[in-house]
């Protein structure tokens, strides 16, 4: 899911927090999903919700309290790029 523009880029923001969201409340109350989110998340997406995550997202789930920190990287446009490059990873 490379977004074109930002307009794009704003678009596939919003749809990934709809399906993020759908997802952390079904992990609430369907136990067999919330394991395959965990063991899978990319594949858990996909299968349960359609959408196909960017393959250089890399993407992983753990349980809050888990003592694993949070990645969060940043892409800066080259000096030679005309227009911004706008790409959101969560």
């Amino acid at each position: 899911m490379a977004a074109k523009n930002a307009k794009e880029a704003v678009s596939e923001f919003k749809n990934w927090l709809d399906v993020w969201t759908q997802a952390q409340e079904r992990a609430r109350t369907d136990d067999a999903f919330r394991s395959e989110l965990l063991q899978d998340p990319r594949a858990a997406l996909k299968k349960h919700f359609k959408y196909k995550l960017d393959p250089k997202i890399d993407l992983s789930v753990v349980e809050e309290g888990q003592k694993e920190g949070a990645k969060l990287t940043l892409h800066l446009p080259s000096k030679r790029s005309k227009a911004p490059n706008i790409r959101i990873a969560c």
